[in-house]
């Protein structure tokens, strides 16, 4: 189409992965475990999903984990934990929840996408 303003994949990818990456120091706010008006929603969708997976033990990934907001729900179930976000500051902020959380978990951290899993 002449004329319209198309973003290409590859720099739509860019767009969201940096807006992810500015978001990451704010991002874990939405769900403090403190229940305020603001992130009810959050708490309950995080509740819901939860409780769709009620396993204990295996393997666990974390696809698009951002700050790392259900990671120490799903290392206290046990087995192996994987946090996968493709954002490199989500990682970071994740890893760095989690030595607070939980010194020592054994989460393992990758920044990538699901369709390259390392």
């Amino acid at each position: 189409m002449e004329g319209s303003s198309t973003v290409h994949e590859p720099e739509q990818a860019k767009l969201v992965r940096t807006h992810f990456d500015r978001m990451s120091d704010v991002w874990g706010d939405f769900y403090t475990r403190d229940l305020t008006f603001a992130n009810y929603n959050f708490l309950i969708r995080k509740r819901h999903v939860l409780d769709l997976f009620d396993k204990k033990g295996g393997r666990f990934l974390d696809a698009g984990c951002g700050t790392g907001d259900f990671l120490p729900d799903l290392a206290a179930r046990g087995g192996d934990v994987y946090a996968l976000d493709f954002a490199s500051e989500m990682i970071d902020k994740a890893r760095e929840r989690m030595e607070q959380a939980a010194p020592g978990s054994p989460i393992q951290f990758y920044v990538g996408g699901v369709t390259s899993l390392p």
